[in-house]
């Protein structure tokens, strides 16, 4: 187990994987047309086998993958901000901060989460986002830097 006082690590870390979530894609597709990415922001990518790459934001007919997308973005992007800066203020001097790195890990678990039930069919327009799309790191990554960010707080 870690000393108390070197927790500050564990918190950075999480806050370092949960930055690297949320800048890679949270779903995408391959196939024989090309490639499809989408990120938790509301941006996509379609990359096709056959001409010019299309980098775009996700227009209002998907304005509820948008919202909930954008908030579990903002979500993450606020629990990395606590994670990072009180993990090197943490560094500096020791102050107990186990409370807001737990805070900050329910709020990274609390983020896609939000997402995955935004995007299910009951919302999405086109049909079950996730039967179409398959998971990728920036979906996945949240739930293990939430749950550094509660061991950091918890140990």
């Amino acid at each position: 187990m870690a000393k108390k006082k070197n927790n500050f690590i564990i918190a950075i870390l999480a806050g370092i994987l949960a930055l690297i979530s949320l800048i890679t894609p949270v779903s995408y597709e391959t196939s024989w047309a090309g490639d499809y990415y989408v990120w938790m922001w509301a941006f996509y990518v379609i990359d096709p086998a056959f001409g010019d790459t299309n980098y775009e934001f996700l227009s209002d007919t998907y304005s509820d993958i948008r919202m909930w997308g954008l908030l579990g973005a903002l979500l993450i992007l606020l629990a990395t901000a606590i994670l990072i800066y009180t993990g090197v203020k943490a560094n500096k001097k020791y102050s107990d901060n186990s409370a807001v790195w737990i805070i900050a890990g329910v709020l990274l678990i609390a983020a896609p989460i939000m997402y995955i039930i935004g995007t299910t069919d009951e919302f999405f327009i086109l049909g079950d986002y996730w039967n179409w799309l398959d998971p990728h790191f920036g979906i996945i990554g949240p739930f293990i830097a939430g749950a550094l960010a509660i061991i950091a707080g918890a140990v």
